[in-house]
Formats: structure tokens, C-alpha cells, sequence
């Protein structure tokens, strides 16, 4: 985009470099694959879109296995004084995360760097965690004074 090369949502100048376009592009060429449209000539071409099979292959795991929601789990537990308590949560798809803490007060939530297990973000009701890339997460429940506990994980 800051080259001028994407325009994302352009239904006008630069259509056929709208991404959206793209994608549908790439869906029509996956299905040309199945039923071949050789003879037919498309008067478009979407320039700097074009999909190889790497692409073409996740489009069709997307259209066969689509996202359905967010997905809820719940993970409770107990912690003595000064405990902490880790669990790792699988996060397979890219979006935002959201885990909801609830403990007396006394208690904090947190994501762990996965390097060096120091915390990247605490909060004593609730995180979001933008995931890109992260295929797991590991959150950490600490208490001051112990504490039952249970976290809401929301995650795409």
C-alpha cells in the first residue's frame, strides 16, 4: 500500500489492484483448474496478483474448510500464595485473542514471551493479544494471596 502498489477496497481507478479482486481472481482461476475454461478469453488481467500453487492450494483449504467463529474454551484451576500456573494454548489462526480472568482480587493474567518466559503483557481482568504468525501461546495465572480461578479464552 505505501508503495501504491494494493489498493484495498478501490471498486473504481484501481480495481484490478484491490486485493479483495484478487482473491476472487484466484478462486475463479482455482476452479478454471478443475473445470477448464481454455477457450475462454477474460478481457481483465489482475497485475501483481497472480497466484502460484502455494496460494491457489490455501485457497482452496479456506473455501473447503472455512473459519466458522471464534473459538471459546475455558481453563480454572487453584493457585497457593505466590503460585503461578502456565498453560499453553494452541492459536492455528491469525486474529485477536481475548482472555477474560476471573479471581479474587490479588490475581493477574498474563502472556508469556516464548523466548524467555517473562511476561509480555499482564492484566489483572483482561487481555487482547493481536496473534500473526504465533501457532501457541502460553499464559501464565499468578496470586497473591491464592486464589480459584478461571480464565475465558476467546481466540480466532
Amino acid at each position: 500500500m505505501l508503495a501504491h502498489t494494493a489498493f484495498p477496497g478501490d471498486e473504481g481507478e484501481n480495481y484490478f489492484r484491490n486485493p479483495g479482486e484478487a482473491f476472487a481472481e484466484s478462486y475463479r482461476l482455482l476452479n478454471d483448474e478443475r473445470a477448464p475454461l481454455a477457450s475462454v478469453q477474460l478481457p481483465w488481467r489482475m497485475d501483481g496478483f497472480d497466484p502460484d500453487k502455494t496460494a491457489l492450494d490455501l485457497v482452496a483449504q479456506d473455501v473447503q474448510k472455512p473459519w466458522t467463529g471464534t473459538y471459546v474454551s475455558h481453563w480454572r484451576g487453584r493457585l497457593r500464595a505466590r503460585a503461578i500456573r502456565r498453560v499453553v494454548v494452541a492459536t492455528p489462526d491469525d486474529g485477536i485473542a481475548r482472555f477474560v480472568l476471573q479471581a479474587r482480587p490479588g490475581t493477574a493474567i498474563a502472556i508469556l514471551d516464548p523466548t524467555t518466559g517473562k511476561p509480555l503483557g499482564a492484566a489483572t481482568k483482561q487481555i487482547r493479544y493481536g496473534i500473526c504468525g504465533e501457532r501457541r501461546l502460553t499464559l501464565a495465572v499468578f496470586s497473591l494471596h491464592g486464589s480459584a480461578f478461571s480464565v475465558m479464552i476467546a481466540r480466532p
